[in-house]
């Protein structure tokens, strides 16, 4: 768990992602704006009571959802790490662009009445 935000919720996360090669996924930033960490692989951000987890309000599913709408490009460039927000268009290209890839290597086998694949 990670508790990046003033607001009542936290991050549950692998901890070991990046040691494990999990893809970066998003960055985690300071009060001034600057990267301090990346979570690798996936996250789920989560409502907080005083010993337990519990549902976002509604409120806050909106503002993480607008929040984390954008997948981040992580790159090292002149030895420096930078994060760019991908623009929501493109990222919905991506995002059919490889559901049609995976469709053209696995494509749906059909089934018999007996449910034998033929």
């Amino acid at each position: 768990m990670t508790y990046p935000f003033e607001d009542e919720v936290g991050i549950l996360l692998n901890g070991n992602g990046k040691f494990e090669g999990l893809p970066l996924n998003r960055a985690l930033y300071d009060d001034r704006g600057q990267v301090y960490d990346a979570i690798a692989g996936t996250f789920l951000v989560v409502g907080l009571t005083e010993d337990d987890f519990t549902s976002l309000t509604p409120e806050q599913i909106e503002k993480f959802k607008e929040k984390y709408q954008s997948p981040e490009v992580f790159t090292l460039f002149n030895g420096e790490f930078h994060v760019m927000k991908m623009p929501p268009e493109e990222a919905k290209k991506q995002k059919e662009s490889r559901k049609n890839d995976a469709k053209q290597k696995n494509p749906a086998k059909k089934k018999n009445r007996s449910g034998d694949a033929r």
